[in-house]
């Protein structure tokens, strides 16, 4: 596996841990439940990391 892919990995890793990690302080921040918190949490790791990963062969 080479370091980009890893990295790659990594990034999309820490995303999810800071949100999990976050969560009692951001919760707060946006004002909902834990439900809507995790809706909410997966909406906005796809809209960040799909784009990113469907976009890495273009030049």
């Amino acid at each position: 596996i080479t370091p980009e892919a890893k990295a790659r990995v990594m990034a999309m890793v820490l995303s999810l841990f800071g949100f999990i990690s976050g969560e009692p302080f951001l919760r707060p921040i946006l004002d909902v439940e834990k439900e809507r918190y995790a809706k909410i949490v997966k909406e906005t790791l796809k809209f960040i990391l799909i784009p990113a990963f469907s976009q890495l062969d273009e030049p």
